[in-house]
């Protein structure tokens, strides 16, 4: 189940996704463990149920109501956040995309003592992605989920 092959997430899908985690997701936790959460209103089901079917491992939670609000969230705790979606994270270059938010994201790693992903898995996602990623060889694309030459 872990962790999800970024082979099987398309160039477009993977941008919206980081997108959609900057400007909506939360990176903290629950003063046990860490998690980064994804929460939207209720009319926004097909959106994250688009999002599942990226990475499946997470739940879709809810509907829940609170002061007036209706919406749904996502959880990535535990496994499901370590070996789950923090190695696409971390082969992203989310910090150079948006640093302030990627402070928040690094700032949830420091906070629970969250290393980064283990080596395998991110060089596993790294190669799977860049190599499904047939605009990469253009000269004139340059997709923002490459990692710098070593």
């Amino acid at each position: 189940m872990f962790p999800v092959e970024l082979s099987k997430i398309e160039a477009f899908d993977a941008g919206f996704l980081l997108g959609l985690l900057i400007g909506e997701g939360h990176f903290g936790g629950d003063q046990k463990q860490p998690q980064i959460t994804l929460k939207m209103h209720v009319r926004h089901l097909p959106l994250l149920q688009w999002v599942r079917k990226r990475f499946p491992y997470v739940r879709i939670n809810g509907p829940y109501e609170h002061d007036g609000r209706h919406f749904y969230q996502m959880l990535w705790r535990g496994p499901r956040l370590q070996y789950g979606i923090m190695p696409w994270l971390e082969s992203t270059r989310w910090s150079e995309i948006d640093p302030h938010s990627y402070q928040r994201y690094a700032a949830m790693k420091a906070r629970y003592g969250l290393t980064d992903v283990p080596d395998y898995a991110k060089k596993v996602q790294v190669n799977a992605y860049l190599a499904a990623d047939s605009l990469s060889e253009s000269p004139e694309f340059q997709s923002p989920f490459e990692t710098p030459a070593e």
